[in-house]
């Protein structure tokens, strides 16, 4: 079985861009993208009304994607 480390700030460099196509938001006025990245294994976990300011359509809901990056067979053990 897999274990994972601790993090350390060193890691950040590796982390964020995972982390940030990991934990998308998209708003709800532009479908296209929120197909693609369902297809892509994202799925929406949650919808923030009126988020997202438009510029020509106002306020708008604001979508949260999550794609599991680890393996539900990973566990982490935090250090003593």
């Amino acid at each position: 079985m897999n274990q994972i480390r601790p993090f350390r700030a060193a890691d950040w460099s590796e982390v964020w861009p995972q982390l940030r196509a990991t934990c998308a938001s998209g708003d709800t006025y532009s479908f296209a993208p929120v197909r693609l990245r369902e297809r892509l294994g994202f799925s929406v976990v949650g919808r923030l009304p009126g988020a997202f300011r438009h510029q020509s359509l106002g306020f708008v809901d604001a979508l949260v994607m999550f794609k599991q990056l680890v393996p539900l067979d990973v566990v982490y053990h935090p250090p003593p």
